[in-house]
Parts: C-alpha cells; sequence; structure tokens
C-alpha cells in the first residue's frame, strides 16, 4: 500500500479497566488498521499518570500506533474508538515525514515535580 499518508494513533485506556477488556479495544484497533492500512509499529507505554484528570480518572494506559492509512480508514478508527468507554482520549496526528524506521521508545514512568521554592520578596 505505497504512498499513503502516515500517522501516529496515541490512545489512552481507563486503568481500571480489565485487562481482556484492554486487550479486546487493542485487538480491535489492530484489525481495523490490517483491514485499510498498514501497521509500522505497536507500542506500549503502560500506564502512566495524567496531567490533569480525565472523567475522574488520574491514570490511564497509554498504547502508541503508527500507520499508513487513508483518511477512510481514520474516519472509522474515529468513530469506533469515541464511543468505546473504556477509552478516554485518542489522538491521529500525521507525520509529515513518513514513519520513523525507529519507533519512539517508552517515554518511562512519570516522576511527580519537585515543587519549587517561591521566592517571596
Amino acid at each position: 500500500m505505497a504512498n499513503q499518508p502516515a500517522y501516529d494513533l496515541l490512545v489512552l485506556i481507563d486503568a481500571d479497566a480489565p485487562e481482556e477488556r484492554r486487550t479486546t479495544v487493542l485487538e480491535g484497533i489492530r484489525k481495523q488498521i490490517s483491514g485499510g492500512g498498514e501497521l509500522k509499529s505497536d507500542i506500549e507505554w503502560g500506564v502512566r499518570k495524567l496531567a490533569f484528570e480525565i472523567a475522574h480518572r488520574g491514570d490511564a494506559y497509554y498504547h502508541l500506533f503508527q500507520l499508513e492509512a487513508q483518511p477512510e480508514l481514520l474516519t472509522q478508527l474515529e468513530h469506533s474508538l469515541a464511543i468505546d468507554d473504556v477509552v478516554l482520549r485518542h489522538r491521529i496526528i500525521r507525520l509529515s515525514k513518513g514513519v520513523p524506521d525507529t519507533p519512539p521508545p517508552n517515554p518511562g514512568p512519570t516522576t511527580p515535580r519537585a515543587a519549587e521554592p517561591i521566592d517571596e520578596q
């Protein structure tokens, strides 16, 4: 499937969702992508702390897909992810230079920022 635009799909899944439910969602995404595009990489980032709560949840399971696809597939993915109640957020980002040869590494565990002293003058 040559000359298809490249995209990153980042999916945030409820960290409290059962493992089998999370696996079902991820397998559904893989199946949709393989049905109309090409999956280039599939990277699990694990559970990470959110910068702000989403639907009263402070943590989410992050998963990054890198793919090449036509806009029709993106519309299908957007629809299926939007109606799935365990998907807290998803974002599709077009990659201007195509999918990189090496996928981005897991950003590692999140650590809270150290409180900076307030300089009162």
